[in-house]
């Protein structure tokens, strides 16, 4: 007779690298609040119950033996299934927990802070970083700290006295006329903030905590110093506090010592260095964005991260609502501290947000103009051999960079929590809630990335608005706009092939005349910006149906309209959106076919020289379409190829197709054709069914490069093409193997932000 064989129930284990902390001291929670540390250096803070299972599991025990001893603990009976339950649905997910025999480890979760750092590099690694704090570690002794403190007083008292303010509006007048002299000013700053992080650090391993790496990056829109002192945490409330205000105490030792220097030196360029830094070390004290005054304030109150509470404690102060369970968790007196930084951050979060919002179309025309004006001076300067005012141009042109990358990244981040929100919205419910109906989180995802292109197209189209008086109208220009506006009025009627661009502008005249200055040709600039942004919209479903990602498709969506919403009046916009439209449509049914037909045709008809764009893509599509092409296909090639040179040699030439277009392209833009060809001559050897595109993008290629008043009209044509030419070879460049789906945080589980509490010194 056999006997039953039974397998003995599984252990449990921590992951590797787990830390067991121990209490968060002095927190601002009614209820002790624990934390433990992750092989990632991400701090996981627990309540005390799951703590007490962390503790317990020591990878020999079951979940009933865990359970015996956590209810002896805890003073309440817990049984192995509900071990378990907080084992698989709260510990493993937060990375906490070894995957069991045969399973793969689910990924691990990590917070996305507010208005965190998130563009960063690493410049001192950890063990660099533990060897400076030790250098320094003395000058956190109390008698240096109470002798540094009176030495600034006394420096500054000194530099008062001796007429340091009336010295100010000569120095910068001495700062205009040097620049070497401001090339040394932005020396010292640039290590004033990296003193400044190691301040953080410092006083990190003298409360016992051990730093991590320190590095720069970008916070908003101006370059930061980091420090990763998340370690910290272990520390008391002394402890964090040291560590939050080790920067701002190394800011007062720099500043004991430069002002020392201006006043035995004198120099002119000194004493506006230290008027920076003053500036600089009292913005480290604003407690609205992650500066070393919102660390302080944030372990005053005890709570790790402030802005994780915003909502929760503004939904309880709508009146008649019962206080958040996040925000009923805090101690009185802590819950009435950030209940009134809310109430004051809020106002200025919005309020930055806004001045960026409308300033920012006012703001990167005027720096895009800058920039120019220091690139032609960088030039000059190293011709002539002036090395420090050629330094100072690069510096000065990579700070102007830094507002449109910021833009850039607020952008990205917007768009990303967007994205978060319409993916919890319509996440779709377990099987034990019943089903739920509405978009998948995919879908959801997509439309997330949409929004952010079409909130992407709107500040590029305000740009162009904003700088629409900047430039004159061409002759071309001027010519479309009289006849648009005169066949609003019915006055005449143009001939042809000028003919259905100009109605077009007109009844676009005349839809959008309650919103558009009613200046020539301005009125009819905005009639073409506004057919631009159609086409750049309807790009979207074009380069979805490629089945490339969201984001890719997003940038495709704005890289078209980098070139379409250019505010010039040509017939190349207006068919270009008509061709996109007719490639969105084709091929999803009888009714959208002959939407794709009527499109293709008022297209062509817009701008004769599309003709060439689908006559070079239906040969190339002949010839890619066989290994080893027939005569038929071969003989359709040729002749589809013929009708287009016939059609670019009549356009190009002093035919009867050329149009009155907004002029030649200038000689600056040879340079991203030539990487436009380079890109064409990947996508034809990578891929046969890009072959059709990338013939179509050639021909209008060539059509751009030359000479003639077509080149605008062929750029506008040739641009939708080359962004999805361009967005599907990244993707596919990119694509990797579909990663397991992130486990969401778990409401027991809170991460402590990954780069508290002095992540940002900033070095303007």
């Amino acid at each position: 007779m056999l006997e039953a064989r039974t397998e003995a129930p599984p252990t449990l284990r921590l992951a590797a690298g787990v830390e067991l902390i121990g209490e968060y001291r002095d927190s601002g929670f009614q209820e002790p609040q624990y934390l433990v540390g992750r092989a990632d250096g991400q701090i996981i803070q627990l309540p005390r119950l799951l703590y007490l299972v962390l503790a317990d599991i020591d990878g020999k025990r079951t979940a009933d033996e865990v359970a015996i001893m956590v209810s002896d603990q805890f003073g309440r009976s817990l049984t192995g299934e509900q071990i378990t339950y907080l084992v698989d649905n709260k510990l493993r997910p937060a990375g906490l927990i070894a995957a069991a025999d045969g399973e793969a480890q689910p990924r691990s979760v990590r917070p996305d802070p507010l208005l965190a750092l998130r563009s960063r590099t690493t410049v001192v690694p950890a063990a660099a970083a533990w060897v400076i704090a030790g250098l320094f570690r003395p000058l956190f002794w109390r008698p240096v700290v109470i002798a540094a403190l009176l030495a600034l007083v006394a420096v500054d008292v000194a530099i008062v006295v001796l007429g340091g303010i009336a010295q100010l509006l000569p120095s910068v007048q001495t700062l205009v006329h040097e620049p070497i002299a401001t090339l040394f000013v932005l020396v010292v700053v640039f290590v004033f903030g990296m003193f400044h992080e190691c301040g953080h650090v410092t006083a990190c391993r003298y409360g016992g905590a051990r730093p991590g790496p320190m590095g720069i990056g970008i916070y908003l829109v101006w370059p930061a110093m980091y420090s990763t002192v998340t370690d910290a945490y272990r520390l008391d409330r002394t402890g964090r506090l040291r560590t939050d205000l080790g920067g701002i105490y190394f800011n007062v030792l720099f500043l004991i010592v430069a002002g020392a220097a201006y006043l035995v030196t004198g120099a002119p360029w000194l004493l506006i260095t230290l008027v920076l830094l003053h500036v600089q070390t009292i913005w480290q004290f604003l407690p609205s964005l992650r500066l070393d005054g919102y660390y302080i304030l944030s372990d005053l109150a005890g709570v790790p991260d402030l802005f994780s509470l915003l909502g929760p404690v503004l939904r309880s102060l709508i009146p008649g609502r019962e206080p958040h369970p996040r925000v009923a968790e805090l101690k009185p007196w802590t819950r009435r501290v950030i209940t009134v930084w809310v109430l004051l951050a809020v106002p200025c979060l919005l309020y930055f947000f806004a001045l960026l919002v409308f300033a920012m179309p006012r703001i990167l025309p005027m720096v895009w103009d800058s920039l120019q004006v220091i690139t032609a001076g960088v030039a000059e300067a190293i011709r002539t051999g002036q090395v420090a005012a050629a330094t100072l141009g690069m510096i000065q042109v990579s700070l102007l960079i830094l507002p449109w990358a910021g833009l850039v990244m607020i952008a990205a981040a917007f768009g990303r929590t967007l994205i978060g929100v319409l993916g919890r919205r319509h996440r779709p419910a377990s099987a034990a809630g019943g089903t739920r109906t509405g978009p998948q989180p995919r879908a959801a995802a997509g439309r997330g990335w949409f929004i952010t292109a079409a909130a992407g197209l709107a500040l590029i189209a305000g740009i162009v608005l904003v700088r629409m008086g900047t430039r004159g109208a061409t002759p071309g220009e001027t010519a479309l706009a009289d006849s648009a506006s005169a066949v609003a009025g019915l006055a005449m009627l143009p001939s042809w092939p000028d003919a259905v661009a100009v109605h077009q502008l007109a009844a676009l005249q005349v839809l959008l005349s309650g919103y558009a200055p009613p200046v020539l040709p301005d009125i009819v600039r905005v009639a073409a910006i506004a057919a631009g942004l159609a086409g750049c919209l309807a790009l979207w479903p074009v380069v979805r149906r490629c089945r490339v990602r969201p984001p890719a498709a997003a940038l495709a969506v704005g890289l078209g309209g980098l070139v379409l919403l250019h505010g010039s009046i040509d017939p190349g916009g207006l068919a270009a959106a008509w061709l996109i439209l007719a490639a969105a449509t084709v091929g999803r049914g009888r009714t959208e076919n002959a939407v794709a037909v009527v499109a293709t045709v008022i297209g062509v008809l817009t701008a004769p020289l599309a003709a060439v764009a689908l006559g070079a893509a239906g040969a190339s599509a002949l010839l890619a379409g066989a290994s080893r092409p027939g005569v038929v296909r071969l003989l359709g090639g040729a002749v589809l190829a013929g009708a287009a040179a016939a059609v670019a040699v009549a356009a190009t030439g002093d035919g009867p197709l050329v149009v009155t277009g907004a002029g030649p392209v200038p000689p600056t833009l040879l340079p991203v054709l030539l990487g436009a060809a380079a890109m064409l001559g990947a996508a034809w050897s990578r891929s046969r069914r890009l072959r059709p595109a990338a013939g179509a993008a050639g021909a209008l290629v060539v059509c751009v490069a030359a000479p003639g008043p077509h080149a605008t009209t062929a750029l506008l044509l040739v641009a939708p093409i080359l962004a999805v030419l361009a967005v599907v070879l990244l993707d596919r460049a990119f694509r990797k193997a579909p990663a397991p789906t992130p486990v969401p945080a778990p409401a027991a589980t809170a991460p402590v932000p990954a780069s508290a509490p002095a992540e940002t010194g900033a070095a303007q």
